[in-house]
């Protein structure tokens, strides 16, 4: 997991002009050390416009130096690929002594390699240190581990480690998306709707919060309406769109819903994850031979892209039921590559294994 994706952007700045007036914008110049440390939203609102980086690093909590040194967070900076706008405190609240804030903030990214944008909501945890709000969070080492179990299978493990994660960062959206897709692996801990509910209390705007209710939802025509909450260019709107469809196919057998819903939503698909979906619920319809016509080199390609950004074990499954489709559609070549490619991913797959043997025969 990157550290530096900690927080949002900024640009060189030489000048400082005048402190702002109460209830006036701070501008991209502002020294924020002329704003008074216990106005909480002046404070936020100029660490995020703020144009000199060591500035801002001064505004971080004593655990979020001791995570990122000072030299990484200049080092980051990239105003060319993302701009911070919408700053807004969300929820604040008092925990064992400590007074801690949520702020939450809408980044526009270019997606420069085909020069395309998409926009996050993310929030932040800050805490009151002294007389003085300080950014808090980040907390990369313990996000690594449970990014680490998450990746190998170790759902457990991985539900412990965010656990942790939420005791020294209680306002972690993060922390809860990981936690909450631990426990919809199988980890024993608390229950969906209560992480799902407790994400959205955060910050009801959050794209990963959206995110884990689409994908905790047991039912998806309420998982499907929350894709409305999303903002219409949010970077992870395709993905929720995906699991609302697979959703519909997998859990609810209405494929022709999901053929629908990810027809509406066609133009965010940016790595061929719509593809996938489309293929699986075309198998339900038992109309595979038009699900195998649709498995061209590039979107093979495409969705393996996407699947290599996965768990191994989930990237086993989709595999496993692409090879499923190819058999059925009597394509026993391309079946056995996509065996190879998920048994790759996950060699103890029964369901590889037993497509194994019929691709061979």
């Amino acid at each position: 997991m990157n550290r530096l994706a900690l927080l949002g952007f900024l640009v060189a700045s030489t000048c400082k002009p005048p402190p702002p007036q109460p209830g006036q914008l701070p501008s991209a110049t502002d020294d924020c050390h002329a704003i008074e440390a216990s106005n909480l939203e002046a404070v936020v609102e100029c660490f995020y416009r703020a144009q000199d980086a060591r500035a801002q690093y001064r505004l971080f909590s004593t655990a979020a130096k001791a995570e990122l040194p000072e030299s990484e967070w200049v080092a980051s900076m990239n105003p060319a690929t993302q701009a911070v706008s919408d700053v807004r405190v969300t929820q604040r609240e008092t925990i064992q002594g400590s007074a801690y804030a949520a702020v939450s903030r809408v980044r526009r990214h270019v997606l420069v390699d085909g020069g395309l944008s998409c926009s996050d909501t993310s929030t932040r945890t800050w805490i009151r240190e002294g007389n003085g709000w300080r950014m808090h969070g980040g907390f990369d080492r313990i996000a690594e581990v449970a990014a680490k179990k998450f990746d190998s299978g170790d759902y457990s493990g991985a539900a412990e480690a965010s656990e942790e994660w939420l005791r020294v960062d209680p306002f972690s959206v993060d922390a809860y998306d990981k936690l909450g897709f631990a426990v919809l692996r199988g980890a024993r801990g608390k229950a969906a709707a209560d992480i799902v509910r407790a994400a959205l209390a955060i910050d009801a705007s959050n794209s990963k919060a959206l995110l884990l209710a689409v994908s905790l939802s047991t039912d998806p025509d309420v998982a499907e309406s929350y894709l409305k909450r999303f903002r219409p260019d949010d970077c992870v709107l395709p993905t929720a769109v995906a699991n609302v469809a697979a959703s519909f196919v997998v859990d609810a057998g209405r494929p022709k819903e999901a053929l629908a819903l990810i027809d509406r939503y066609a133009t965010t698909d940016r790595d061929g994850r719509f593809a996938l979906i489309r293929i699986r619920a075309l198998n339900v319809l038992r109309r595979q031979k038009e699900a195998a016509a649709l498995l061209t080199k590039a979107a093979a390609q495409d969705i393996r892209r996407h699947l290599d950004t996965q768990d191994p074990s989930y990237a086993a499954e989709q595999a496993a039921a692409v090879a499923s489709t190819l058999l059925e559609a009597e394509r026993p070549t391309a079946a056995r590559e996509w065996v190879d490619y998920g048994l790759m991913k996950d060699p103890s797959n029964a369901n590889l294994a037993r497509l194994l043997r019929l691709a061979r025969n």
